[in-house]
């Protein structure tokens, strides 16, 4: 099922709005529903959202683990310029899967972390961001609440090496954020594996390019 092209009935914007498109067996575009359904019986397809199998999750995990015995490479430069979108997205979750344990699902800030059967809030948060191939490594990484993701991203807030919460001046000279100040100078919780605190290193960089920058 495929959502429609907007028309006087409804909007792509409708959740309730959707096309059935049939594909004959042996045309190409049965051949792109099975790829886009993977193993699954039934379900929405979507052809940009391709399903990952449990054992490339894993590998990948696996992957991640043996990394984190090295000194930590901050960036990942080969993985950004080879690895197909099911690698990207097999990464992205097993990155999830090594930082958000050691924090027991909870927030490094606050410590808070809602969770119910199979689902939590905490989010795994790359300190040297992705998106400039930070490395998916747990010293790479820290357990954020949703709302403290969003402030860490934007560089409102900082860890400095010693692991001490530092809110930029110009954040804490704004009154909205009075709960963030309230954790200035304080330590963020600590994981427990002593061995994937976040990297000083990777600190320093958020530091130096997302929050003073």
């Amino acid at each position: 099922m495929s959502p429609p092209t907007p028309t006087a009935y409804g909007r792509l914007t409708d959740p309730l709005f959707y096309r059935l498109t049939l594909h004959r067996a042996g045309t190409p575009g049965y051949a792109d529903m099975l790829s886009a359904a993977g193993a699954r019986r039934w379900g929405a397809v979507d052809a940009r959202d391709t399903p990952v199998k449990e054992a490339e999750i894993v590998s990948a995990e696996q992957d991640q683990e043996t990394r984190e015995l090295s000194p930590l490479e901050l960036f990942d430069n080969d993985a950004a310029l080879t690895e197909t979108r099911v690698m990207r997205i097999a990464r992205s979750k097993a990155f999830s899967r090594r930082v958000l344990p050691v924090y027991d699902f909870r927030c490094a800030v606050c410590g808070t972390g809602h969770a119910g059967e199979k689902a939590w809030e905490a989010e795994a948060a790359h300190i040297v961001p992705r998106g400039v191939k930070g490395a998916d490594d747990a010293r790479n990484g820290l357990a954020l609440c949703r709302s403290h993701h969003w402030a860490f991203d934007q560089g409102l807030f900082g860890i400095l090496p010693d692991r001490k919460i530092t809110v930029h001046p110009s954040a804490a000279a704004d009154i909205r954020n009075a709960h963030l100040v309230a954790f200035d100078g304080q330590n963020i919780r600590e994981p427990n594996n002593p061995s994937l605190r976040p990297d000083a290193q990777a600190l320093a960089w958020h530091l130096k390019n997302v929050v003073n920058r």
